[in-house]
């Protein structure tokens, strides 16, 4: 009896540590697509924003005011070499999220300076994890 609640136990145990491990934050949602247009206020290095690696988070003046934007992972946009001002006008295709009863979007695909990227595709995944697969 000891040893089958002990096993149960454990199995419990292992259970939360995995669903914790599979908690990366909010999660992309096409239907909440929005496009953005607008001049960054503030650039910062948020940690622990992407699955345990600080990320980069754009404040957006736009005509709606102010609206935090969800980028990518500080070590992918390095290895990119993408970087943002503030004072520079970007137009950002994205999903609108709650995290921590905070609205935030959760960025797509970015116009910078005529340049284009995708950080994430159509579905919301991430470029950055099929870098980590491949």
């Amino acid at each position: 009896m000891k040893y089958r609640a002990l096993i149960l136990l454990w199995l419990l145990l292992l259970t939360l540590v995995a669903v914790a491990q599979k908690s990366t934050g909010p999660k992309y949602d096409p239907a909440s697509e929005t496009t953005l247009k607008g001049v960054v206020d503030d650039v910062k290095e948020v940690p622990n924003s992407f699955a345990g690696e600080a990320g980069v988070h754009v404040l957006l003046k736009t005509s709606d005011g102010i609206i935090e934007v969800l980028i990518a992972p500080v070590g992918f946009l390095k290895d990119m070499d993408i970087t943002f001002a503030k004072g520079e006008e970007l137009k950002i295709i994205g999903a609108k999220v709650n995290k921590d009863g905070n609205a935030l979007v959760l960025a797509r695909e970015i116009t910078q300076n005529g340049n284009e990227f995708v950080v994430r595709d159509k579905q919301g995944v991430p470029v950055w994890s099929w870098m980590k697969k491949g």
